[in-house]
């Protein structure tokens, strides 16, 4: 991991990343890469006036000025190294751009977890990045407080396709000798007993695919049993003190994107604990 990237509005979500970036990047000696989308004008069928240009050039030049301010008290505080970069755009594809333009390994931004508000602007974002973009990206609630994480909750639903999806998991965990609790969420109102005996031998072989990768990090193995995946899960973080929640994502066509919700995104917007999302 050699580069995070925080996108940043200034603003208490944004600090809240801000703040677990700086903790994870500080532990991995990466570099920490700033970015802001501000608020330019932009005409796509005529040429912008005059005032318009020098509207957009107060615009970017006072967040240099911000981006800089911040930049210069994290090197001073925290002795990491700090790079910023400024997009006049749209939100949601400036920051799909600077994961590309930065070559960043994870992207770190703040939602608003379980207050269910899905109207709220920082929480649409961050949900609208997950499954556009190629690196993992930790959304942090803004209730959540950084605690080194001692358990990483792993939701499993490919065992074939994610024991290499899962590095930036063990990654995490090698970083601060963190447990991986490797889980498995079948439905109650479907055939219990087939779903039982096909997660347990699937589980089981899939946990020891991922001993011999990972050796170095303790992982047990769990089957979540319940009427709702969001419940199980909440359950189970609550009763085993789980500090991250880590969950795949997948590519979705036009209609899945219509028809089938993510339920990454769906959990982004109701965690109570930092979620990583993962691209398969």
């Amino acid at each position: 991991m050699k580069k995070i990237l925080v996108p940043t509005d200034f603003s208490a979500n944004a600090g809240k990343a801000l703040e677990f970036g700086i903790k994870i990047a500080k532990r991995a000696s990466a570099e920490l890469v700033l970015m802001n989308s501000c608020n330019m004008v932009d005409t796509l069928v005529r040429e912008k006036t005059v005032l318009e240009k020098k509207y957009n050039t107060a615009q970017e030049e006072a967040t240099d000025l911000e981006l800089a301010a911040l930049k210069e008290d994290i090197e001073i505080n925290h002795r990491i190294k700090v790079s910023t970069f400024v997009y006049g755009g749209p939100v949601i594809s400036s920051i799909i751009q600077a994961v590309e333009d930065t070559k960043a390994d994870l992207l770190v931004m703040g939602t608003l977890g379980n207050s269910g508000i899905k109207e709220k602007v920082v929480g649409s974002i961050t949900s609208a990045v997950i499954g556009k973009i190629n690196i993992p990206l930790l959304a942090v609630p803004l209730m959540s407080e950084w605690t080194e994480p001692d358990k990483i909750l792993m939701a499993i639903n490919d065992f074939e396709q994610e024991i290499d999806a899962a590095r930036p998991v063990f990654e995490l965990a090698g970083l601060f000798n963190s447990k991986v609790l490797a889980t498995v969420y079948a439905n109650e109102n479907v055939d219990v007993v087939k779903d039982y005996v096909e997660n347990e031998w699937g589980l089981s072989d899939y946990t020891d695919r991922l001993k011999a990768k990972y050796s170095y990090t303790i992982i047990e193995a769990q089957e979540l049993y319940g009427k709702k995946f969001k419940k199980a899960v909440e359950s189970y973080i609550h009763e085993n003190g789980v500090d991250i929640l880590a969950m795949f994502t997948h590519k979705r066509n036009f209609v899945e994107e219509i028809f089938r919700k993510s339920v990454t995104r769906k959990m982004s917007y109701s965690t109570n604990i930092p979620m990583l999302a993962i691209p398969v």
